[in-house]
């Protein structure tokens, strides 16, 4: 075994244990989740309000999330992936989708849901949900990938198999810092897939999830990579989109 394939062997070990991890850790917490409901009055998770009802939202921040209509990032010349979303990235769904930084796993919860009641996914038919994967040492630093919690919670909701079919093969700068053109060039090439996955790929269709897409830049590069895979079809839904 070459030292290229040994490489490969690594990087697909360490991503199934983390999806692996994640998969327990997302099901604690919605165990702790549902605890904490039965117990603890419901507030909405925005404006911090009590609500009589188990909902995330209140009434007044749900009539908040902006619907955007579906739009379709560019591939290739002759391919492209169609984007969907809750709404524009603004409270409510901003809130939620920035939480990651202090590491509040349960919003990722909280979008999943958003996700599911205010785009159209629920009514779509996809043989994959996947990911778009963090970097193994931000994974670490920040205890979960949110899009990752988010695809474990559709992917129950709707039926639709969850699978890691993307790996971060190196670190990248956040993309929050940088501008649009330096935000493409970031991420450039960065993903992988296995070539062992395209025999049970091809011709399927695909569900790239990611919690908010602003450029399009890492829906951009995960796409291409997917494309390695033949795919009948690529699409992707976010909660908040800033364009």
């Amino acid at each position: 075994m070459n030292i290229k394939k040994i490489s490969n062997y690594c990087l697909l070990s360490r991503q199934f244990i983390l999806a692996k991890f994640c998969l327990m850790q997302s099901l604690v917490y919605r165990f702790l989740y549902s605890i904490i409901s039965i117990i603890v009055p419901t507030i909405c998770s925005c404006c911090q309000k009590y609500v009589k009802e188990r909902t995330i939202l209140c009434g007044a921040c749900k009539a908040n999330i902006v619907p955007v209509i579906s739009t379709e990032l560019k591939i290739t010349k002759k391919q492209g992936l169609v984007v969907y979303a809750a709404g524009k990235y603004q409270d409510p769904v901003k809130k939620l989708v920035l939480a990651k930084n202090w590491r509040d796993s349960l919003a990722a919860y909280e979008l999943a849901h958003i996700i599911y009641e205010h785009s159209v996914i629920k009514n779509k038919s996809f043989d994959y949900i996947v990911p778009i994967p963090l970097h193994w040492k931000r994974h670490m630093q920040r205890g979960y990938n949110q899009a990752e919690e988010i695809a474990l919670i559709l992917s129950q909701k709707t039926g639709i198999k969850y699978v890691s079919l993307l790996q971060r093969k190196r670190a990248t700068l956040a993309q929050a810092s940088l501008n649009a053109n330096k935000r493409f060039l970031n991420v450039k090439d960065v993903f992988v897939c296995a070539k062992n996955q395209r025999s049970w790929v091809k011709g399927k269709e695909i569900l790239l999830v990611d919690d908010v897409m602003t450029t399009g830049a890492t829906l951009h590069a995960a796409g291409r990579a997917l494309l390695t895979l033949q795919p009948k079809k690529i699409s992707a839904v976010v909660a908040a989109r800033g364009r």
